[in-house]
C-alpha cells in the first residue's frame, strides 16, 4: 500500500489510488488544510468522512487551471463550490505556452525555446495556437501588449 504524503504546510499534495480515502483526513491536524490534483470524488468523500467522524475536513483545494487547460471547470469547481472549499490554482499560463506567434518566432530563431521541464515539445499545439490568437485579439480590444494579460 503506498500512503499520501504531506508537505510541512499540511497539504495533501499526492492522492495514490491504493490509499484509503479517511487516511486523507486522519493525518492532519485540526486546522485549515488542503489537498491538490486530487479526483473532487476523493475530496468529497474525505470531507464527508472528516465531518462524520468529528475531523477537519479539506478548507482548500489547488489544481491546474489555466485557458489552455480548463478541464478544472468540470468537477473541481462545482465540487469546490458545494463543500466550501477555497481554490488556489496553478499552471495558469499553461505551462509557458500563452504566447503570441511573434514571441514563438522569436524563441525559435535565438534557440530559446520555451519550457521543458515536463514535456519536450515546448512549441504549442495548434489547439493552444488558437487560443493565443484569440487572446491576442482581447489584448488588441482592452489596449495591452502582452496577451498574458487576459488569460
Amino acid at each position: 500500500m503506498r500512503f499520501i504524503t504531506w508537505s510541512y504546510k499540511e497539504q495533501c499534495s499526492i492522492w495514490y489510488a491504493a490509499s484509503p480515502v479517511f487516511q486523507s483526513t486522519t493525518l492532519l491536524t485540526p486546522h485549515e488544510q488542503g489537498i491538490s490534483d486530487t479526483p473532487a470524488w476523493i475530496v468529497s468523500k474525505a470531507n464527508q468522512y472528516a465531518k462524520d467522524h468529528g475531523k477537519t475536513p479539506f478548507s482548500v483545494y489547488q489544481g491546474q487551471w489555466s485557458v489552455l487547460d480548463r478541464s478544472f471547470e468540470r468537477d473541481i469547481i462545482p465540487m469546490a463550490r458545494a463543500e466550501g472549499l477555497a481554490l488556489a490554482p496553478w499552471d495558469v499560463l499553461g505551462g509557458g505556452k500563452v504566447r503570441s506567434d511573434a514571441e514563438e518566432q522569436r524563441r525559435r530563431k535565438t534557440g530559446e525555446n520555451g519550457r521543458t521541464a515536463f514535456t519536450p515539445d515546448w512549441e504549442r499545439s495548434e489547439e493552444q495556437r488558437k487560443v493565443c490568437l484569440v487572446l491576442e485579439e482581447v489584448a488588441k480590444e482592452v489596449g495591452v501588449e502582452s496577451i498574458t494579460s487576459g488569460a
